[in-house]
């Protein structure tokens, strides 16, 4: 048996099914040998080629249960993905968390266990090899897992789990990931949008959450985050430059603090999630010439941040396994954390200056002379905030 068709999505629509993503589904053509049966029947081999991806494989197909289920395997050398679009859990322009409710419905209208190796997919700027992966939809519970992967180069395995809300209407998310030597650049821009980071890390991560929105199960969100990177930067800030300039002249406050990189041989970052509260237990960037350490708190619903620091600029020839006899420098980062702003402790530049500390003590306890030093702290305090990362590079 053939058969084809100028749009699989037209086809779809004509039989009251809804495409699941807004691009793609578009030529599709087959081909198979069917052996009927009384349960279902059986398509070996098919040939099937939609959007131009082609692949071989095997269908059965069953309807002696309590609803329709598949079974197949297949085998591509190549895919492209694009034409589908990307995942995305925000909404409109300011990336806010979706709203919408979830509608799970459509999950129980079958059931089907398929499998698919690849030599190499591509989806939008990425490109994963030697790919295995599957989907496995049962009693209305969807699993999607790349069981190994070639991706950012190192290796990937992750799993998606979807279902519904345990506690009444929306949905439950469970996703777990393991990257291993992978680009963090390239990486967490592709997966979460971050372009903050480069070099070589592992990304370990496990969470999980449920609600009638993306923006219900975002204020459910429980689990870990752990992060290792080596020989790389953080965009944005030259931390370096800053306390450099901070250690000549402690009341410049800094100038602007945006631009440039930091070098590091090695980041490290934990974090545990509790009903939506990300708390940063400790993130330390290790440099040649800046020792950083951070901890706080990331509101997932809100997606602000609340973090406090340290920045040391080491000594030349200081051993770096240490943060200790360089300049230091506590700060604060707060806001959203697309643009977070930084904001240095204005008492710390103020004992830095030899010049200013017996101002202070010289005007304690008057109130124009404490009027003034209250607006030279303001000025000191004044935050900065980051440049926006990067825009993300279209592919064609």
């Amino acid at each position: 048996m053939t058969g084809e068709a100028a749009s699989l999505r037209g086809l779809l629509e004509w039989i009251g099914v809804p495409a699941p993503t807004s691009g793609g589904f578009g030529a599709v053509s087959f081909s198979a040998s069917m052996t009927a049966e009384r349960s279902g029947v059986v398509l070996t081999p098919v040939k099937a080629e939609l959007d131009g991806n082609q692949s071989e494989g095997a269908l059965n197909i069953k309807w002696d249960g309590p609803r329709p289920a598949i079974q197949g395997t297949f085998a591509a050398e190549r895919l492209d993905v694009t034409p589908y679009g990307r995942l995305s859990f925000t909404y409109g322009p300011t990336g806010a968390w979706d709203r919408a409710s979830l509608n799970l419905a459509g999950l129980n209208a079958l059931d089907f266990d398929l499998r698919l190796s690849a030599g190499a997919v591509k989806a939008d700027q990425t490109l994963f090899q030697q790919v295995a992966t599957s989907a496995v939809l049962r009693s209305g519970k969807l699993v999607v897992a790349i069981g190994n992967a070639k991706a950012w180069g190192g290796s990937v395995r992750t799993s998606i789990a979807v279902g519904p809300a345990p506690d009444g209407p929306g949905a439950a998310l469970r996703i777990q990931a393991e990257c291993t030597d992978v680009a963090l650049g390239q990486a967490l821009d592709d997966v979460l949008g971050v372009r903050r980071l480069e070099g070589m890390g592992t990304l370990e991560v496990l969470l999980e959450g449920s609600g009638r929105s993306i923006y219900n199960i975002a204020q459910s969100l429980s689990g870990g985050v752990t992060l290792n990177g080596t020989k790389g930067y953080v965009l944005g800030i030259d931390v370096a430059q800053v306390l450099r300039r901070i250690e000549r002249r402690p009341l410049s406050g800094g100038g602007d603090l945006r631009g440039g990189r930091t070098a590091f041989d090695s980041f490290s970052a934990q974090v545990t999630l509790e009903r939506g509260t990300a708390t940063l237990h400790e993130a330390v960037i290790q440099g040649k010439q800046v020792h950083l350490s951070l901890e706080g708190s990331v509101s997932v619903p809100t997606r602000d941040v609340s973090l406090k620091g340290e920045a040391v600029l080491l000594s030349a020839g200081l051993n770096t396994g240490g943060a200790s006899g360089g300049f230091d420098l506590p700060f604060l980062v707060q806001g959203s954390w697309d643009s977070p702003y930084v904001m240095l402790d204005p008492q710390s530049l103020i004992r830095r200056s030899g010049a200013a500390q017996p101002l202070l003590d010289a005007v304690r306890g008057n109130s124009a002379g404490e009027a003034a030093v209250r607006s030279v702290l303001d000025q000191l305090s004044k935050p900065t905030i980051l440049p926006p990362a990067p825009a993300r590079q279209t592919g064609n």
